[in-house]
């Protein structure tokens, strides 16, 4: 562990791996664990023209509706805690453009179901969310911003665990 806090990007991703696992495990505790083929996605650089245009880092799939999902494991900390204005208002600007691009990624995988690797054209209806660990703050506009009925597209962890446990079919 010594050897991670001195390299904090390797710490940092190795938190961030550990939340997108989290993530896949907990949906694949219910009926939206997605069929094998769509699996095999999740933490794939997707490739579509030669170009890298995204990595999915969780999947949910239920009677042809895709969820893909983008985890952003940020840390609720004690500045965050006390309303530092900086720190909250930073977080807000975050999450709002890592939703915006991850609206862009999925929007492209709908006009380009078909990649150098991968094929998302057995998809009846493809959505996106984007994930934190714990509740924050956003704008709003974006808090109340819908991916489909009842799933907001920016949510906490436990949020999208109570839609995705609840809307089983």
């Amino acid at each position: 562990m010594s050897d991670l806090i001195s390299r904090p990007a390797t710490f940092l991703n190795c938190r961030a791996g550990a939340f997108e696992r989290a993530t896949q495990d907990m949906i694949d505790g219910t009926q939206w664990s997605p069929p094998d083929y769509l699996k095999r996605y999740r933490g794939r650089h997707l490739r579509l023209d030669g170009e890298q245009i995204g990595e999915v880092d969780a999947i949910a799939e239920l009677d042809g509706t895709c969820v893909l999902v983008s985890c952003k494991s940020r840390v609720y900390t004690a500045a965050y805690d006390m309303g530092l204005h900086n720190v909250v208002r930073n977080t807000a600007d975050y999450i709002t453009r890592a939703v915006e691009d991850w609206e862009a990624l999925v929007e492209k995988l709908r006009r380009n179901p078909v990649g150098d690797n991968y094929d998302l054209s057995a998809v009846k209806d493809l959505r996106g969310v984007v994930i934190t660990p714990s509740v924050m703050y956003v704008p709003i506009e974006l808090a109340n911003k819908e991916s489909m009925a009842g799933l907001r597209y920016y949510s906490s962890f436990g949020e999208f665990e109570v839609y995705v446990s609840r809307n089983s079919g």
